[in-house]
């Protein structure tokens, strides 16, 4: 059990001072209500010009994290929770690919069967639909739950992760999605290989550089594995069930999403320059 997040206010130099990269989830952390906002994007271009470098590690597809890779200055990207990276040496610099299946064919065989299930799910559950976005991604795929039609009931949300159960299959959800694959991918491990195999150094040797941002329960791996973890004024819903399994973020922001990520980020500015 953890206890209750403090504000983001009660944060000091000290403890942001040894802080060299930023990690975040994006849906419902950097972005609010679908969308964006200016001043999260804002905020991106604040810390990386603080000296903080970026990492984004999200549930969406490979094809999202490929994009902000071109658009945003970051170090890295992980997506569908944790299966694949995208990262550069240098900004501006040549982007890269961690696989967690090298051989495109067996990628693809493991995609035309998830999507039979999926398609099977969704003949027995009317309620059920597949994401937008899956035409993007190579190791899992998603159902929506809020974006692209009707909030899916609860009720569905739970015959889905049964089914999925059923047939062997792992799954993640997020604010926006049911993700599910075949390997049991989850963002900490990504993370971890990314900073050993890339960075050069032992995990304990990188951990206590880190602040990871999130909303959601599949957040609590990162906020369990990093000594700071922030959780945007959404994470609400999500807390007890965070805190009973020992995964709740360190401190909260007083504003939800993208805005509160504003927020946060320029405390830390504030604390760096200090």
């Amino acid at each position: 059990m953890t206890a209750q997040p403090q504000s983001i206010s009660q944060l000091t130099h000290a403890q942001v001072a040894p802080i060299t990269h930023l990690l975040f989830d994006f849906d419902d952390t950097v972005t609010w209500a679908g969308q964006l906002p200016q001043e999260a994007a804002n905020a991106l271009y604040r810390a990386y010009d603080a000296g903080f470098q970026l990492m984004a590690v999200t549930g969406r597809p490979a094809a999202w994290a490929e994009m902000l890779m071109r658009l945003f200055p970051f170090e890295a990207a992980v997506a569908e929770t944790g299966a694949i990276c995208f990262y550069r040496e240098t900004l501006p610099g040549k982007v890269s690919v961690l696989h967690s299946i090298d051989d495109p064919k067996q990628r693809e065989t493991q995609t035309q069967q998830r999507l039979a299930i999926a398609h099977a799910i969704m003949a027995d559950l009317p309620e059920a639909r597949l994401a937008l976005d899956n035409m993007g991604r190579i190791y899992d795929s998603a159902f929506d739950l809020v974006e692209d039609g009707p909030a899916v009931s609860e009720a569905t949300q739970k015959l889905i992760h049964q089914k999925l159960d059923a047939e062997g299959l792992f799954w993640a959800q997020s604010s926006v999605h049911i993700n599910f694959f075949w390997q049991a991918f989850n963002k900490t491990a990504m993370v971890k290989r990314y900073f050993e195999e890339i960075g050069g150094q032992p995990w304990p040797q990188w951990v206590s550089r880190f602040i990871y941002f999130g909303d959601s329960t599949n957040d609590g791996p990162l906020f369990r594995a990093v000594p700071l973890g922030i959780g945007v004024a959404n994470i609400a819903n999500y807390l007890p069930l965070l805190q009973k399994d020992g995964s709740a973020p360190s401190h909260i922001t007083a504003k939800p999403g993208g805005h509160g990520f504003a927020e946060a980020i320029d405390h830390l500015v504030h604390l760096k320059n200090m």
